[in-house]
């Protein structure tokens, strides 16, 4: 039912009349198309609607002379079977398709054959060619106006060639599985197919939770920087950045440790940071702990102490961890194997031995100045040609980067183990996964841009990639150089080097 008010002249009062809409087509109002096109719940109905359409349009002397619909019974005579529509596309009317088999409603759309020089006036005609007075695939269609707005914000003339951010939006890639990829120019780079051409979700897809959540999980509750530079190696979720750190935010285990910190003025970053060396030839040391260890798993064990050594290049913020037992002898060992794996240190850097001797008692008697051992290790590091230097009193502000180094191993240990104790090679298995993800966090803020390169790590400047990334293919087989990239010479260069070196 509809309500009209109405008044002939401003003085009268206004009459009120009630319309009703199922028996009368008002032209203009949003339900008119519905209205002027009844149907019928039963097949009585139906014909009976026929009789009276095809009675009404040869009242005045139109003769209708072909039928269309879903029910082969609404013609049933032989003389009329000859009216039906036999076409097998369907029928068309006003750009709508309809197939009276499965009782379907299609658009016949042209795919634009021509990509390869993509225009502003090429879009809108584009654009342009799709006729759907019912507005039935607005939702599709506005996809194409929301880009001309693009087009029309870059400043673009009409016959200039789009930008490649413009153009990879228009050429989404279909792999063999009909899953949509981003397409990108390294089809020719020596990565996995899955970071070649990331997976494309929307955020809004349950997937992308899921997968977000299974990343963080993976990256030992890594922050947003990591879980997202983990998850661009698999998929691109569009706007990722926001459902990431909702992710975070609602995850229980990293809630509890989280808790607002205090604004803190920096100072200056010191020399060693700043100039460019190896990495870890400029380096700091610090204790964390302690942590209680296993001696053995099962029933029947015991517990005792342990600590964590942590060494970070000033650099390249590489980190290296070591499980240690003591704060005296095993330090001797520790260094020894970090020097063995990562290379001579020149400047060692840790916190002043006053401040040790006021953390414990057994830090006392290794820093006190006639400590045997504190002589033992500036003995061994000397003969290493090891500069080792402590910062200034009372200045703790000098230890920023090893305490934001054991801040960080914390973060994964806590989310991890929580309070759980673990045997001394356990304790070892995961500092060396943390120290894994922590020399491939990203340096700096990662990109929207799917056609930028993959973000620097510390793993970078150590091995030339992230230590958690998959490995590269093997060149060995590859017998000519002369059409390859200069990376994949270098690579193909370095692994027959080591080749050579086994033989």
């Amino acid at each position: 039912m509809q309500r009209i008010l109405w008044r002939s002249d401003p003085a009268k009062e206004v009459q009120d009349f009630h319309l009703l809409i199922d028996h009368t087509v008002v032209y203009g109002i949003a339900s008119a198309p519905y209205l002027a096109l009844p149907g019928g719940d039963k097949l009585d109905h139906a014909l009976e609607t026929q009789r009276q359409l095809a009675a009404l349009l040869a009242s005045g002397g139109f003769d209708l002379s072909k039928w269309a619909d879903n029910i082969p019974a609404l013609c049933p005579d032989g003389e009329s079977a000859d009216k039906l529509f036999r076409d097998p596309d369907g029928v068309s009317t006003l750009g709508v398709l309809w197939s009276p088999a499965n009782d379907s409603f299609a658009l016949r759309v042209a795919p634009t054959t021509n990509l390869t020089s993509c225009t502003k006036r090429s879009v809108l005609s584009d654009v342009a060619r799709f006729f759907d007075p019912l507005g039935w695939t607005a939702p599709v269609l506005v996809l194409g106006e929301i880009f001309i707005q693009d087009l029309w914000l870059a400043g673009l003339s009409w016959d200039e060639p789009l930008p490649d951010n413009l153009q990879s939006s228009l050429r989404p890639f279909m792999d063999a599985e009909g899953l949509l990829r981003v397409g990108g120019r390294f089809q020719h780079a020596l990565l996995p197919f899955s970071e070649k051409y990331p997976l494309i979700l929307a955020k809004d897809n349950h997937l992308s939770l899921l997968l977000v959540r299974e990343t963080h999980s993976a990256s030992l509750r890594g922050g947003p920087q990591l879980t997202h530079s983990f998850l661009l190696r698999r998929v691109w979720i569009i706007r990722a950045n926001s459902l990431i750190r909702s992710v975070i935010h609602a995850c229980v285990r990293c809630a509890r440790f989280r808790a607002a910190t205090a604004e803190q003025q920096m100072g200056r970053l010191p020399a060693e940071e700043t100039r460019p060396s190896r990495p870890f030839q400029s380096s700091g040391v610090d204790y964390a702990g302690p942590v209680l260890l296993r001696t053995t798993k099962g029933q029947g064990h015991k517990i005792m102490k342990g600590y964590i050594c942590l060494f970070i290049c000033l650099s390249s913020k590489a980190v290296h961890l070591e499980a240690v037992l003591d704060l005296t002898s095993s330090f001797l060992a520790a260094f020894r194997r970090f020097t063995s794996r990562q290379g001579h240190c020149q400047l060692l850097l840790s916190d002043n031995k006053t401040n040790f001797r006021g953390a414990a008692k057994e830090l006392r008697s290794m820093f006190r100045a006639a400590s045997t051992f504190y002589q033992e290790c500036i003995a061994s590091l000397a003969n290493n040609s090891t500069d080792w230097t402590f910062i200034p009193l009372g200045a703790p502000h000098f230890e920023g980067i090893w305490e934001a180094g054991v801040k960080s191993v914390k973060f994964h240990l806590r989310r991890i183990i929580g309070e759980h104790k673990l045997t001394f090679k356990e304790r070892t298995t995961l500092l060396t996964q943390i120290e894994a993800c922590l020399s491939s966090r990203p340096l700096y803020v990662l990109s929207n841009n799917p056609m930028d390169l993959t973000a620097l790590t510390p793993g970078h400047l150590l091995i030339g990639e992230p230590l958690m990334n998959l490995p590269k293919p093997s060149l060995k087989n590859v017998n000519y150089l002369k059409n390859s990239s200069s990376y994949e010479k270098t690579l193909r260069v370095k692994k027959c080097l080591f080749f050579y070196f086994l033989s």
